[in-house]
């Protein structure tokens, strides 16, 4: 697959000259590198998150990762974190409990739900 960005003067060309757009690099997938590519050799310090007040996650996982000023949580599952079972039928209550562990690790981190930036939810398909 092959992501590019266009460069400004291509993006002038369709969207006429007029346009107040920034100058941003051509950017491809090819010559690009992953955030663990940028952090690895570098001096920026990560440090693992974990409290025992958000569902315990899977033994290859990390509840979140500090790293650069940033906080970096792993997906969540609505579990309960004193029983280890999923909480909540509907699809509220385990939102609401998803939510709690989200919180949990982000206070554990010295972060807070208002400072999110951005959120990617992922629901399985209902049966």
């Amino acid at each position: 697959m092959r992501c590019a960005v266009q460069s400004l003067a291509q993006r002038r060309s369709r969207l006429g000259s007029e346009s107040c757009l920034e100058e941003r690099p051509l950017w491809t997938s090819e010559n690009s590198s992953s955030l663990a590519d940028t952090l690895e050799g570098s001096n920026v310090a990560r440090q693992i998150v974990f409290t025992a007040k958000a569902a315990k996650p899977p033994a290859t996982y990390s509840q979140a990762v500090k790293a650069a000023g940033l906080v970096f949580v792993s997906g969540t599952a609505p579990t309960d974190p004193a029983t280890g079972a999923l909480k909540g039928t509907t699809i509220q209550d385990q939102t609401r409990q998803c939510l709690t562990n989200i919180q949990a690790i982000l206070e554990e981190a010295g972060s807070s739900l208002d400072k999110i930036v951005s959120v990617t939810i992922v629901l399985r398909a209902g049966r």
